[in-house]
């Protein structure tokens, strides 16, 4: 016989020898155990479910139905709905992934028992099962009952875990793989999105920035929900609403990297003493009534602190906030709260004429270097009169070129819904270099628009290009750079904006546009 096929049998009887010894110890094993064959908890209904507390070191939590309550006394005081969502208890309100605490129950009560240790055999030390103390506990609260479950050490021949369930001697045991499903913690459950608020109930967001004393508010218009006002200093404008409910929506989903306690460092190591940015935002509730939140944010140094469950230091990233009158700071991977940090012009509406109606316009002027163009109307006839004037004369008429009453109203009203149309860049503030730059003293162009009765006068008036668009000093006519703006708004304030070149060019037309109706001419 060769040396190979002697390890071979060798190995072989090895394997046997083993699997007999294995299969003689769970026998014997088996002797002290019975078969059972029932579920853990019995009709458990996740809907019936209102509270959840497991204890385990280093993964305990509590969590509850939205609008559960208990007295003083421990009976439940307030009944929630059965759709309500979870919340935890630390830290309080705190919300969960969705459906993550609907599914452990659902998990919970598929659970069957597997086997009991024999009455007799039972041990008086249940610490050989791993249940004084218990490994875990979990407290399941319903409507009319409390369930209470101690889960002890894995069984050493089947790997089954003990189970006992309170008010019953028995000493029970589960499939590992059943433990393993509803074996989760906190961090399992827990939401990295604390700031779940539904957008469309915000009223109010009130900004008070570091570098500005003075907060500035936006609210959405009571009367016509998709519309915002910027109230600033007084001065009360129509808002963006496609930005302000973009930057609520990018709040609402802000995810956190680590929920950090504030006893691991003072306050001020987190730049949160004194916060760079502070909001409140104000929702309505279904009462009618408006809940608030307060949210201070903060850009902060690295700093270098031991987290809990490391045995070494961590740094600890610079973006951080906290929910005020609650406990948990948050750290953010990304300062996504930066969109709050402008000056309150960024907030104000980008479609500055958007609201404008011609039947309450009087007159319009488009001024540019070399031309003036008048239209003007009176509110019986609402017909258009066009005056047209060389250079800066406003007051004579060139009759020559087009009559008075010629105008082509197809023409007009497709320019008019350019007016409206037209979108402003941004809301800068211009530094001293950039105001001579602007040169607003010297426009290119230029539209004045009058209205009937107590409407406020628009303007708006074209100067020179910004440096980003890599113009040189002197270039102010180059038609293709964005370009300065000064914008008299319903506000009857004047404002800098920044505008893109096709704007300029579909609003700067000349005589013969607005008297062909094939609107080819600028």
């Amino acid at each position: 016989m060769g040396v190979k096929k002697i390890l071979w049998t060798f190995c072989l009887f090895a394997v046997l020898l083993v699997g007999y010894w294995y299969f003689e110890q769970l026998d014997a094993e088996d002797q002290s155990l019975q078969a059972v064959s029932e579920s853990l908890i019995d009709n458990l209904s996740v809907s019936d479910v209102y509270k959840v507390h497991l204890i385990a070191p280093g993964k305990s939590f509590a969590v509850y139905r939205d609008g559960y309550g208990i007295g003083a006394d421990g009976e439940t005081i307030s009944t929630p709905s059965p759709e309500a969502p979870w919340l935890l208890h630390d830290p309080e309100g705190a919300p969960t992934i969705p459906s993550s605490v609907d599914t452990f129950l659902q998990h919970l009560s598929a659970v069957m028992l597997k086997n009991s240790v024999k009455a007799e055999l039972v041990s008086s030390n249940q610490s050989v099962y791993g249940l004084k103390p218990p490994e875990r506990v979990l407290k399941i609260k319903t409507a009319n009952k409390e369930i209470v479950l101690s889960f002890g050490k894995k069984h050493e021949i089947s790997g089954r875990r003990y189970v006992q369930k309170e008010s019953d001697p028995r000493i029970l045991l589960i499939d590992e793989e059943d433990f393993e499903q509803i074996n989760i913690g906190k961090d399992d459950i827990r939401s990295r999105q604390p700031l779940q608020f539904d957008v469309s109930k915000v009223t109010t967001v009130t900004i008070l920035r570091r570098e500005s004393t003075v907060p500035f508010s936006l609210r959405k218009v009571s009367d016509s929900p998709s519309r915002w006002t910027l109230d600033a200093a007084g001065i009360k404008v129509d808002a963006d609403t496609e930005l302000i409910e973009s930057e609520l929506k990018k709040l609402s989903e802000v995810e956190v990297d680590r929920f950090l306690l504030p006893t691991i460092a003072p306050l001020h190591y987190f730049g949160l003493d004194d916060p760079l940015l502070v909001l409140r935002v104000a929702l309505a509730d279904e009462g009618g009534e408006e809940k608030e939140i307060l949210l201070q944010f903060a850009e902060a140094g690295e700093i270098t602190v031991r987290l809990p469950k490391q045995a070494s230091e961590s740094t600890v990233g610079l973006y951080f906030f906290r929910v005020s009158f609650q406990t948990w700071i948050y750290q953010l991977t990304h300062p996504s709260f930066r969109g709050w940090i402008q000056e309150p012009t960024h907030f104000r509406n980008t479609l500055p004429f958007s609201s404008l109606r011609e039947e309450n316009v009087s007159q319009v002027v488009l001024r540019s270097e070399t031309q003036v163009l008048t239209f003007s109307t009176d509110e019986k006839s609402k017909e258009w009169r066009l005056g047209v004037a060389d250079g800066q004369e406003a007051g004579g008429l060139e009759t020559g070129k087009i009559r008075p009453g010629k105008i082509n109203r197809e023409s007009f009203r497709s320019w008019f819904n350019e007016l409206t149309k037209t979108k402003v860049l941004s809301y800068p503030s211009l530094k001293p270099a950039d105001k001579a730059r602007a040169k607003f003293d010297s426009p290119v162009f230029s539209v004045s628009i009058e209205q009937f009765e107590n409407e406020p006068a628009l303007s708006l008036i074209v100067g020179g290009p910004l440096k980003a668009a890599n113009a040189q000093d002197g270039d102010s006519a180059d038609p293709l750079a964005p370009r300065y703006g000064l914008l008299r708004g319903a506000d009857k304030r004047q404002v800098a904006v920044v505008l893109s070149a096709s704007v300029i060019e579909d609003l700067r037309r000349t005589p013969e546009y607005f008297s062909n109706s094939t609107k080819t001419q600028r």
